[in-house]
């Protein structure tokens, strides 16, 4: 997603992408034309920030309670005010905002080849050196080579033959990294590298496959050698590219047709790309005949190695780097100077979170070695906008920190970092005590600097800049924020000003108070073999980057740049972070429960949103290929089925035709052109709240997690999107697929941001289960927690907390110890073949391989984070859960199913019967829906309850193959909502379940059975001293005159302290008679 083309410089930025693009444009180095606007730009800035500090000053003059900390914040806006002077006073690019430029021009690849300043004499191009594709002809082909030797050897490396033999494996491996490392590098990078590519295969032999992977050598060391007498011809390395691809395809034996001379027609297309002035312009592609040169070689594709080298070979020969602003529509104009100052500003955070995150997950964070293009370091440059078509994919983590070789600020704070850490530990090498530098620690490093110097510092001094900008703001209008967020949209808006508010602060304090006390909190997972600290700095520097960030990214994509013409017109960045909404932000402890909640709230329902968008319909019924945004119809009423029913929405050949109400006729795709334009998107209606079963006609303002007054125990209301009216313009609609790439990395994870921050948090509070889906995931992984050995090391933080919970009785202790049968184990799963009441156990529940027995993969918690993460410090806590709500547990399950056999699939319009009130949804042959993915009234139950489908498209009877590398049909998999039914209800009725609740009663008695004789002891003398009172002192039996003792007739001492006057001993009646 590069964004719309022909923006201006006055339309904001609405993700990291668009930030840089938008900053190259104005300064005049994105390679499209000397415009550099980067005096008149800092002036508009420069007045900006005197006027906050104007402001300030009369805040301070009012506030005495805050007086120091608003001095502070004025003097870091006066020393801002200094730093952007200097753009216009110092030579050209050599204030903070020009060093700003070119750090982020190199970033990208740009380069000025043309090293004079005179004016006009600039001349900016991609040259490969950063992280989009070189723009220069022999780079190009170059690095198009390489993804195909690279694409090929990862193939080879599938086949059993080469993973049979550990070296071989090795010298494979040891060819790829280096491939890896020349990218961008052009000629002389494939040409340092050519000797050590054919002495590395050379040495593999004994298969087909070895056969081809070793000729590969000779062929990549001849093309080498064929480059140097080239030099930089690229109409003449076109050919010998082209040649180098005939020879591999020839020596794999897997073709027909014959040698041809020099590069033959892959050549041929090849030098269509080649410009006259040496560029490479990949805008030819769909003319220049790629396609058909690769087609005409026969059968090529039989072999899956050549198949993935000629997918990289033409997705290098594709990807185009393009900006969001072109320079014909995006100029510099005088009269928005202010505008695009406060648009400047906005940008800020953005770069600084944004690049400081992957330089440090390229340094130290474990994307070193993985490509641009694999895994997450893929996932988090697409969740900034950076789709693969426009990078260079085959660079690795470690070459691409290489293009932040501007931001000095960067390497210089990793080093004061592995300083400060090595200062505190062991001394170790100096390589070791970096490597171990975490990103709290590298932020704090950065952080140091900004009082001092902006020379060597300026990305980190221009967003210290911006933060106190904002902060003054958000002070400034603090008196006009009253309001509450009550819709996702609304938390994510705060969230996102989070940071900039007066009161981030206290809340950073109180989550240092927190872990301050005597108890050492940490996380366990459930694969940890120790539980990992947590720290203030740490859970403060993630909080900060995935609310400013993060949550900016998510609004950005849904929304664009949808608040920028509201009441304010600003630009929406700068409405964003300066709080433009008025968003209450309470303060201390209090803040800190507002943002749990907003998390939770916000990670919950993404997470449903990134679930349903990771799906197409055609497989599960799912959103990926429904559109949002301009044009799109969502229900004008609530509308009845969440299921998209249509085919080819548009280009794509998916089914996702929207109509008003569901008819259970799932394949009927008569109207699929139309997607979200005659019909509805259901997608369009989850966000604007008009889905059925997904929204709340009233919903309480403030938000509260709590409203559950009119919803049955063990579900949740539903928290409203609130993009109603507020989603995004562009012209070209976006769909779920875009949500789902951005979000993936976002919150979907483990690891991932919101996810991370939300297992952090949840180890600082006692937070008592809201949802039978958190219930579920509770007690299915506390239970495995207990009994696997995985984390053997973990469970010995909780055994302190066992022999606490039980005073000490081993017999207590086993009871709890002896309920791994509530989960089950995989092993009786694969091994216990059952048509009929078989397995009951909760893994019955959720384990997706059961083939054709009847559990399967029906639940998935969307609080999954809230079972999976443990601090040992409330080891007590989950103990108590797990005895005390066990039967709250057992009761919800029940009320699940009970909910479950009431649907009447409405959704489904009339195809499924009429259901009466009898509630035999899941009875056998009660609903007609083929699969209970196809059931539209399903999946809202499960969501209200907490869940979702685990695997939709397994249940929906489809399933990978991975020798086709193709989804196949396969109708033993499916499951039907009888299926569902009838397992549900075997778990609650089973065995586990009853076991698990008998050993929870076996507990409780082991504890209280020591007690018993000392409670009847207690009784007994208690029971004595009240007989004792009524019979001998108060003499209620009057039974003191019969004795013959001489005390029975004293007055008892109780007497005199009555108020009256005791009477004389004549005056009783049963003496005088």
């Amino acid at each position: 997603m590069s964004g719309n083309s022909g923006k201006q410089p006055t339309d904001c930025p609405s993700n990291l992408k668009e930030a840089i693009d938008w900053i190259l444009r104005v300064t005049g180095k994105d390679g499209q034309g000397r415009r550099d606007n980067t005096r008149a730009l800092a002036e508009a800035v420069k007045e900006l920030l005197e006027g906050a500090s104007g402001e300030l000053t009369l805040v301070i003059g009012k506030n005495h309670g805050n007086a120091r900390e608003l001095t502070t914040l004025k003097d870091g806006l006066e020393r801002a005010v200094t730093w952007v002077e200097k753009d216009g006073k110092l030579s050209y690019n050599l204030g903070p905002i020009g060093r700003l430029a070119n750090g982020l021009a190199e970033f990208i690849g740009y380069k000025n080849i043309n090293s004079s300043f005179a004016s006009g004499t600039d001349d900016w191009r991609i040259t490969g050196a950063g992280i989009a594709p070189s723009n220069m002809a022999t780079h190009r082909l170059c690095d198009a080579a390489i993804a195909f030797t690279i694409g090929v050897l990862e193939g080879c490396k599938r086949n059993q033959n080469i993973k049979t033999n550990k070296t071989n494996l090795d010298g494979v491996d040891n060819v790829i990294s280096a491939l890896h490392g020349i990218y961008g590098t052009g000629t002389h990078g494939l040409v340092g590298v050519a000797g050590t590519v054919k002495s590395e295969l050379s040495m593999i032999k004994g298969s087909s496959v070895t056969v081809l992977v070793s000729s590969m050598g000779s062929l990549f060391n001849s093309l080498g050698n064929d480059i140097k007498t080239l030099g930089n011809n690229a109409t003449g390395l076109a050919d010998k590219v082209g040649e180098y691809i005939n020879n591999i395809i020839n020596s794999s034996g897997s073709t027909s047709w014959t040698m041809t001379t020099g590069g033959g027609q892959i050549g041929t297309a090849l030098k269509k790309f080649v410009s006259s002035d040496g560029t490479y312009d990949p805008n030819k592609f769909k003319s220049s005949g790629i396609n058909d040169a690769f087609k005409t070689k026969g059968s090529y594709s039989v072999k899956s190695a050549l198949a993935l080298g000629t997918n990289a070979f033409i997705t290098h020969l594709k990807a185009k780097y393009e900006s969001a602003y072109q320079a014909t529509t995006a100029t510099w104009q005088q009269k928005h100077a202010e505008q695009c100052a406060k648009i400047f500003l906005g940008c800020l955070p953005l770069l600084f979170n944004g690049l400081s995150y992957l330089y440090w997950n390229c340094r130290n964070g474990g994307w070193n070695a993985v490509p641009l293009g694999e895994g997450s370091f893929q996932d988090f440059m697409y969740s900034m906008a950076y789709g693969s078509s426009i990078l260079s994919v085959g660079k690795t983590g470690n070459v691409v920190s290489t293009a932040f070789e501007k931001f000095e600020e960067f390497q210089k704070g990793l080093e004061r970092a592995a300083q400060a850490r090595q200062s505190t530990t062991a001394p170790v090498s100096s390589a070791t005590t970096t490597a171990k530098a975490t990103y709290s620690e590298f932020l704090s490093a950065l952080k140091q600097k900004w009082t001092e110097s902006w020379a060597d510092t300026p990305l980190s001094a221009l967003y210290h800049c911006a933060s106190c900008y904002f902060k003054c703001l958000q002070i400034k209008n603090s008196n006009n924020t009253n309001t509450s967020p009550s819709t996702i949209r609304q938390m994510l808006y705060f969230l996102a000003a989070l940071p900039f508010s007066s009161e981030f602060g206290g809340c950073e304090r109180h989550i240092g108070n927190l872990l301050s006390k005597p108890f050492p909190i940490s996380i366990a997972g459930l694969k940890s073999t120790t539980p990992r600290p947590l720290t203030a700095d740490n859970i403060n520097t993630h909080l900060t980057i995935t609310t400013s960030l993060f949550s900016a990214r998510i609004l950005g994509l849904l929304q664009g740049l949808g608040d920028s013409k509201e009441k304010s017109g600003e630009p929406w960045l700068y409405h964003l972070f300066c709080n433009g909404l008025q968003l209450r932000y309470p303060s201390g402890s209090e803040l800190f429960n507002a943002v749990y909640d907003y998390i939770y709230a916000v990670q919950f329902q993404l997470y449903f949103l990134y679930r349903q968008c990771s799906v197409t319909y055609t497989q599960g019924c799912g959103w990926r290929d429904c559109r949002f945004g301009n044009g799109i119809n969502g229900f004008t009423n609530a509308a009845q089925s969440h299921i998209c029913q249509g085919y080819k929405c548009g280009n794509s050949g998916s089914t996702c035709d929207h109509k008003k109400s569901g008819t259970c006729k799932h394949n009927d795709y008569s109207n699929g052109e139309s997607c979200g334009k005659t019909s509805y998107s259901p997608l369009q209606a989850f966000l604007t709240d008009k889905l059925d079963g997904f929204h709340v006609s009233l919903q309480p303002t403030p938000y509260s997690p709590n409203h559950l007054e009119n919803h049955p125990r063990g579900s949740m209301c539903h928290v409203k999107m609130g993009f109603n009216g507020k989603l995004r313009d562009d012209s070209v609609p976006y769909n779920g697929r875009s949500i789902m790439l951005t979000l993936n990395y976002i919150c979907a994870d483990v690891g991932s941001p919101f996810r991370r921050i939300y297992e952090n948090l949840l180890c600082l509070t006692k937070r008592t289960p809201r949802t039978l889906g958190e219930f579920f995931g509770f007690y299915w992984q506390f239970v495995v927690l207990l009994n696997s050995d995985v984390s053997n090391a973990t469970k010995q933080f909780f055994a302190p907390a066992f022999l606490e919970e039980s005073f000490g009785s081993s017999e207590s202790r086993s009871s709890i110890l002896a309920i791994s049968n509530l989960n089950g184990s995989l092993s009786s799963h694969n091994s216990f073949l059952s048509n009929g009441v078989g397995h009951a156990d909760l893994l019955s529940l959720y384990y997706p391989d059961c083939g054709g027995r009847r559990c399967g993969p029906y639940l998935y918690p969307l609080g999954y984070s809230f079972g999976a993460t443990f601090s040992p410090k409330f080891a007590s806590t989950y103990i108590s859960w797990l005895v005390y709500l066990a039967d709250d547990f057992g009761d919800w399950l029940s009320e699940f199913l009970e909910r479950f056999d009431g649907l009447k699939c409405e959704g489904c319009g009339n195809h499924c019967g009429s259901h009466s009130a009898s509630k035999h949804h899941g009875k056998e042959n009660a609903c007609h829906c083929p699969t209970i993915t196809q059931c539209a009234d399903v999946l809202p139950l499960y969501y209200e309850y907490g869940f979702t489908i685990l695997d939709p498209i397994k249940m929906n009877g489809w399933k990978w193959d991975q020798t086709k590398r193709q989804w196949q049909s396969d109708t033993s998999i499916k499951r039907s909502c009888n299926a569902f039914h009838s397992q549900l209800q075997t778990v609650i009725t089973g065995n586990p379940l009853n076991k698990f609740l008998e050993s929870i009663d076996a507990f409780l008695y082991a504890i209280r059975r020591k007690f018993f004789s000392k409670i009847s002891g207690f009784w007994t003398i208690y029971v004595c001293l009240i007989l004792y009172t009524f019979f001998f002192l108060l003499d209620t039996l009057h039974l003191r005159s019969h004795f013959k003792l001489t005390s029975s007739h004293v007055v008892p001492p109780l007497a005199l302290l009555t108020s009256g006057k005791p009477l004389p001993i004549t005056k009783l009646m049963y003496i005088t008679q």
